[in-house]
């Protein structure tokens, strides 16, 4: 069995010569990366805003719907019974699904990455 250190890439060789190797190719990938990881956090994070402000304003329209379209009064067996309803959905439709969208793109990316190595 040879040493421990003679069998050493490139890529290792660099880092531990405290060397940075430029390979253009490599940087621009890199960059693409990174670009493509800022905005997947701005979605992230505009989804989690959404999640907070969306649902009141939601229930606003519905009631606003209900008394004005509908021409009914509005009694606190129907706003309790719409607010469940919603709070059910709510959870579901603003952050679990976006986060299995978000999820799955992310193991394309990774599943790419392997089949690349």
């Amino acid at each position: 069995m040879s040493g421990a250190g003679e069998k050493v890439s490139e890529k290792e060789n660099s880092f531990v010569n405290n060397q940075l190797i430029y390979n253009p190719k490599q940087t621009n990938k890199r960059r693409k990366e990174v670009a493509k990881i800022r905005k997947s956090s701005y979605l992230k994070a505009i989804n989690l805003a959404t999640f907070f402000v969306a649902s009141r304003f939601i229930l606003f329209v519905c009631f606003t719907f209900y008394v004005t379209v509908l021409g009914k009064s509005l009694t606190s067996e129907a706003v309790f019974v719409c607010m469940a309803m919603f709070n059910t959905l709510r959870l579901n439709m603003t952050l679990l699904f976006p986060n299995a969208v978000t999820n799955l793109a992310e193991l394309k990316v990774t599943c790419k990455r392997i089949e690349v190595s």
